[in-house]
C-alpha cells in the first residue's frame, strides 16, 4: 500500500502561520487584511489568484514580491511550528511495510526546510512539491505524479489530507482519502 500525505495543516501545524506571514508581507505593500478573509481567499488557490482579490491592479511582479517575502517569513517561522506527532508515529509504523510519499503544493524550499528541520527525510520514499507541478490542489496533478512514480493504481493508495482542496485532489485522482485535523493550542491533538 502507498500512503500519500500532505504537508501544511496535515503534518505541520502551519495554516495560521501561513496566513499571518502572507498578511505581513501584504501589509508591507500597503494592504491591511483580516486574517479570516485572507484565509478564506487562499484555500486551494495559487498566490497569483488570491492576491488579485486584495491587489486588483493585477501586477504579477507585485504578487511575486509578496510571495517571496512570505516565503522568507514562513521559513524563518517554521522553527516555531509544531509537527503532527501522532501522525508521524502512525507513518513510521506504516513505513515498516508500506511506501510513504509527501505530496504538497508547498514550494521545494519549504519542503526541504521542513524535512531537514524535523529530521523527517528518511520517512518519505518520494516527495513532490509545488515546484514540481503546474497546478495546485484541488487539481490532482501531484497525486497522479506520485502514482506514476510508484507505478501503482489509485486503489493501491490512501491519501491523508486536511483541506477540502486536498481531499478533492485525492478523490479526483481516484484515491481514498483520510482527513485529519490538528487542534491548536497547548493540548494539541489530531483527529481523523
Amino acid at each position: 500500500m502507498l500512503f500519500i500525505v500532505d504537508l501544511d495543516g496535515t503534518l505541520l501545524d502551519s495554516e495560521r502561520c501561513l496566513v499571518e506571514v502572507y498578511a505581513e508581507a501584504m501589509k508591507e505593500h500597503g494592504a491591511s487584511v483580516r486574517l479570516k478573509d485572507l484565509s478564506r481567499a487562499m484555500v486551494g488557490k495559487h498566490y497569483s489568484q488570491f492576491l488579485r482579490e486584495f491587489f486588483p491592479e493585477g501586477d504579477p511582479s507585485l504578487y511575486a514580491q509578496i510571495h517571496e517575502r512570505k516565503n522568507a517569513l514562513y521559513l524563518a517561522g517554521m522553527a516555531q511550528m509544531k509537527i503532527n506527532e501522532p501522525l508521524i508515529r502512525l507513518l513510521r509504523t506504516l513505513k515498516l511495510q508500506n511506501s510513504i510519499a509527501l505530496a504538497t503544493t508547498a514550494s521545494r524550499p519549504v519542503v526541504d526546510t521542513f524535512l531537514n528541520r524535523f529530521d523527517l527525510a528518511a520517512l518519505f520514499d518520494f516527495t513532490i512539491s509545488g515546484s514540481d507541478v503546474k497546478c495546485r490542489k484541488p487539481d490532482p496533478e501531484c497525486y497522479f505524479k506520485v502514482l506514476e512514480h510508484f507505478q501503482c493504481n489509485s486503489n493501491q493508495a490512501i491519501a491523508i489530507e486536511d483541506s477540502s482542496a486536498g481531499f478533492e485532489a485525492a478523490t479526483r485522482a481516484g484515491i481514498s482519502c483520510l482527513t485529519v485535523r490538528i487542534s491548536p493550542g497547548p493540548s494539541a491533538k489530531t483527529t481523523f
